[in-house]
């Protein structure tokens, strides 16, 4: 990925991967460091966002109220995805000093919608010693929050909208002007560009819709969720489509199912698979097929165990498991864990494997489906141009 941007005020921020680097005390900027950078970044140059630095932990000391700092934890991702919705003057961005591997129950139960970076030294660069914090960084002015309760009050809401009038009221031209307004925001959930896009397929007539779609597909750059989301709206408007598929998948429902009932014992077969599996001593590339071919069903539990294998695959970092990720690609039915596969793949792959590269392309011709063939693309375009690598 990117190795280093300067930012507005000074700020340096290292993406996906880089190594830590400490501070030099004749610096004008402050490093953002991580290990490994979980969910995608979208950053842009200038920056004049102001940054939300959350800093945390899941792991306490025995003498600490673990339930009650749970709670705030949890109460604050809550409220940075909200902000991550709806205010796209913020760049929110989590940072922890635990692995990938530590936080994943974490993970999967609060779902932050911003970037999270582990094994992070940079509470360290702040001095943040209380777990919980959050640090507001505007206009080059570092100001910590040194209690979570009253962190929000750094961040003033936006001025009220000077009378701008709701959605529907706005003519075309207006809402393309939305949709394409910030290049990132297509990606935000719920977002006003996802809705603004939406009312276009439905005032716009169905060939001109799509053409428009082709338009904009790539004004997100290197971006999956846009072009995923762009692809899902032309999908539904095309009128040669009769059966139109939902933006999910049985293993996005399931993995859905599992976020709202994690502790519940129908999950034990799954847990089962991964307390065996990740205890192996030897993973190679028959053993991941084998378990791959095992789960081929529809059961929730099987659901779940494709799309996180390709998880335990990728984070083996053995670049001699890269064959079982094609192998299991060709047999998935499901489009999320497609997607999930091709991820693991652009994580092991070196730069430029043009055996990879052969494989992504080949798949880029037949690939039905808009998400994982978004994700095709952008993992090819990665992979290429070497910016899956840190």
């Amino acid at each position: 990925m990117i190795e280093a941007l300067q930012f507005v005020a000074g700020f340096l921020f290292l993406v996906q991967g880089a190594p830590p680097a400490a501070p030099s005390a004749s610096a004008d900027y402050t490093s953002v460091t991580a290990g490994e950078w979980i969910n995608p970044l979208h950053l842009r140059v200038p920056d004049e966002r102001t940054w939300v630095l959350f800093f945390f932990r899941t792991r306490y000391p025995e003498t600490a109220n673990k339930a009650e700092l749970r709670r705030k934890v949890e109460a604050l991702v809550k409220r940075l995805n909200q902000l991550a919705r709806e205010r796209r003057d913020l760049m929110i961005v989590g940072l922890t000093e635990e692995s990938r591997d530590d936080i994943q129950g974490f993970l999967a139960e609060t779902q932050p919608r911003f970037a999270i970076g582990v094994r992070s030294p940079t509470h360290k660069t702040f001095g943040v010693e209380d777990f919980p914090s959050v640090i507001v960084v505007r206009r080059g002015n570092v100001e910590v929050a040194a209690s979570p309760d009253r962190w929000e009050s750094l961040l003033p809401p936006l001025a009220p909208d000077s009378g701008a009038p709701p959605l529907d009221e706005l003519t075309i031209e207006e809402l393309k002007e939305r949709v394409t307004r910030d290049p990132t925001a297509l990606s935000i959930v719920d977002g006003e560009a996802g809705q603004a896009l939406e009312r276009l397929r439905l005032r716009l007539a169905p060939e001109e819709f799509m053409v428009y779609c082709d338009q904009i597909e790539h004004a997100g750059g290197v971006d999956a969720v846009w072009t995923g989301r762009v692809r899902y709206q032309k999908h539904l408007a095309d009128p040669n489509v009769v059966e139109k598929l939902p933006f999910g998948t049985p293993a996005s429902d399931a993995a859905g199912a599992w976020r709202r009932s994690r502790d519940d014992p129908r999950w034990a077969p799954m847990r089962a698979f991964f307390e065996e599996f990740n205890n192996r001593k030897n993973v190679t590339v028959e053993s991941v097929v084998e378990a791959h071919h095992a789960h081929l069903t529809d059961d929730p539990n099987d659901l779940l165990i494709r799309f996180w294998l390709a998880q335990s695959v990728r984070d083996k970092k053995d670049i001699a498991l890269l064959p079982s990720l094609r192998a299991i690609y060709d047999a998935e039915p499901d489009a999320v864990v497609r997607s999930q596969i091709l991820l693991g793949m652009c994580e092991l792959a070196p730069t430029g494997d043009a055996e990879t590269l052969r494989f992504l392309e080949e798949r880029m011709k037949t690939e039905p489906h808009f998400r994982a063939g978004a994700t095709l693309e952008m993992v090819h375009s990665l992979i290429r141009d070497g910016m899956n690598q840190p």
